[in-house]
């Protein structure tokens, strides 16, 4: 189907309906939420119609638009039974989830597919392998809006370092992120033999065989301290040549040859909630000390890393062949980064929220969600001889890295449509029912919002943050 008939079919179906509206939800903020966030609201459409996703072709801060019709039995007072629903993520850190939504700031959003004569911005589109009425297009433009509401990986005043710039929200914790640290394959594959693991072939990774770092070199590496992937092993080599290798969708990422054991870090940037946390909890850095609060740090940044071939470019990853610290403004970034460095022979570590598994492409393919699609070459180990999995999170083994999500909202300025679909995605999100059969990976409910923990039948937090206030978890139960 074409992009103008799309936009054709969903006005006929939107007209044929008495009651049809189209009804907008807008939400900035963190990214290591997007794919849940995605999920929960595809499950929201009516998969026997026409539905679309189109995302921006790049840039800082790309952003989806998902539209459709909404299915019957939401519940959502003010959404009814076929009409049109369009929902805005724009795809900034957690910092783009307080201050805009304080100060009713636009962000960044995607336009639809057709401005007229059946042309339209998006560069390239797909058909939804299992829900065959969904279109998803890429390369697509962008305006800007006023986003109802923001999520965070962490509490508002920790990533917005003036109180004017929060003072005028509400915030609740909405679910508990597992985070993790993931490797490049060719760095995974190489522990696992060094460790004497039983699955080191081309095709198995499983977590139960995954190999472990010690947290020491996990803060050594991100502080610019370990180096070069020797001091977890000393018998670790540089990678093979890689030239033969070809990622099939970037040519450019071409393995000239030689290679080191060099320590490539693939990070988020300053304004990230997951960097806030982990700065707060990883690097032992809390409020008083963290730049995220005013305050100094321990984490390595691109500028003074070893190489200048990103001094101008955070997010540039060459072959450097020296430690190289890659800095994102979104957690697609990363991703991106640890599969570029496969192939061209880096060895990376990286940090992500654990909704986002290898070889995920949620509903955005080839150049849109992250540039290496079905592609990705990383995996999670084990940190201490833990698998950052819910699992072992709940059962409260994997303390290592983790978060308390915030919805925020300002404090007046609603129309009773915009609260329902915020009480909706608030409770959504973070209920362990949906979590399981949406499903939304990475993620625990809270029992702060009223869920009872029942020692591992549920996706139930037994920790508690109190807040986030640069503590680390307590266990409740």
């Amino acid at each position: 189907m074409k992009l103008h008939q799309i936009a054709i079919a969903v006005a006929a179906l939107a007209a044929g309906t008495a009651s049809a509206a189209t009804v907008t939800f807008t939400v900035s903020g963190a990214t290591a939420l997007n794919k849940s966030f995605e999920k929960t609201a595809l499950d929201m459409c009516d998969t026997a119609q026409p539905s679309a996703t189109y995302s921006t072709a790049g840039g800082a801060k790309p952003a989806v638009r998902y539209e459709c019709i909404a299915k019957s039995g939401l519940g959502i007072a003010g959404l009814n039974t076929g009409d049109t629903l369009v929902i805005n993520k724009e795809q900034g850190g957690s910092s783009q989830g307080v201050k805009p939504v304080n100060n009713s700031t636009a962000v960044t959003v995607a336009t639809t597919a057709d401005t007229g004569g059946g042309a339209g911005p998006c560069s390239a589109s797909t058909t939804d392998p299992v829900v065959a009425n969904r279109t998803h297009y890429t390369g697509c433009g962008f305006t800007t809006a006023i986003p109802t509401a923001g999520v965070s990986d962490v509490e508002p005043k920790l990533v917005s370092t003036a109180a004017a710039d929060y003072s005028n929200l509400n915030n609740a914790g909405i679910v508990a992120q597992v985070f993790g640290m993931a490797v490049s394959d060719n760095v995974y594959r190489q522990l696992q033999a060094a460790q004497g693991l039983s699955d080191v072939n081309a095709t198995t990774f499983d977590p139960a065989n995954a190999p472990s770092l010690p947290a020491s070199f996990v803060r050594g590496a991100f502080a610019g301290v370990a180096n070069d992937w020797t001091a977890v092993d000393p018998n670790l080599l540089a990678d093979s040549d890689r030239s033969g290798e070809n990622h099939p969708d970037q040519p450019s990422w071409d393995d000239a040859g030689a290679n080191s054991t060099a320590v490539k870090v693939c990070r988020r940037a300053t304004g990230s909630g997951t960097l806030a946390t982990f700065e707060a909890t990883v690097m032992a850095k809390p409020c008083a000390s963290s730049p995220a609060y005013g305050g100094a740090t321990g984490l390595s940044v691109a500028t003074g890393d070893d190489t200048t071939l990103n001094d101008t470019n955070k997010a540039f990853l060459g072959e450097t062949d020296v430690y190289t610290v890659v800095e994102h403004g979104q957690q697609e970034g990363v991703d991106t980064c640890l599969t570029q460095a496969y192939y061209q022979g880096e060895m990376a570590i990286g940090i992500m929220g654990t909704e986002r598994q290898s070889g995920d492409t949620g509903s955005k393919t080839v150049g849109s969600d992250d540039n290496d699609g079905v592609q990705d070459k990383w995996h999670y180990v084990k940190i201490g001889q833990v698998y950052p999995s819910v699992a072992n999170f709940v059962a409260g083994d994997y303390d290592f890295y983790w978060a308390e999500a915030s919805f925020n909202r300002r404090k007046t300025g609603y129309s009773t449509t915009d609260t329902n679909l915020m009480n909706y995605f608030l409770t959504r999100m973070g209920d362990p029912a949906a979590i399981v059969s949406i499903p939304l990976p990475g993620l625990a409910a809270l029992t702060s919002n009223g869920y009872i923990f029942d020692y591992g039948v549920n996706p139930v937090s037994r920790a508690a943050r109190s807040g986030n206030s640069c503590q680390m978890g307590v266990q409740t139960y």
